[in-house]
């Protein structure tokens, strides 16, 4: 399992502010314990002409972007669907998480990634 002190700094400032939730750090753990030998980021920046995306948790060799969307990306829906086109031609596949969903996320995982 990767400690705190494994993440990079930013990311370390990141946990610390509020920035990375509790959710977001489960799902990470969770998906290194399925694919331990696959490299999994946070807060991962992908540029394009026009924007600077931070992917919540990507698997950059599998070009997977994965979403946590706690209750506030309620408000952000015509954003998220803008910006998962963008990441969608830029073939990135996205999978988004609702949080009223997560009860049974690691169930979902394991599935996902047989």
């Amino acid at each position: 399992m990767v400690t705190y002190g494994e993440f990079p700094k930013r990311i370390r400032s990141m946990i610390a502010y509020g920035r990375i939730s509790k959710r977001q750090l489960e799902i990470y753990y969770k998906l290194k314990e399925i694919l331990p030998s696959t490299e999994i980021l946070m807060e991962y920046k992908i540029k394009t002409e026009f924007h600077n995306y931070y992917l919540d948790i990507a698997i950059p060799s599998l070009n997977i972007d994965i979403e946590y969307d706690g209750w506030q990306h309620k408000y952000n829906v015509f954003m998220d669907k803008l910006r998962d086109e963008d990441l969608k031609n830029l073939g990135w596949r996205v999978i988004r998480i609702d949080h009223n969903l997560f009860q049974n996320i690691h169930l979902h995982l394991e599935e996902l990634f047989k």
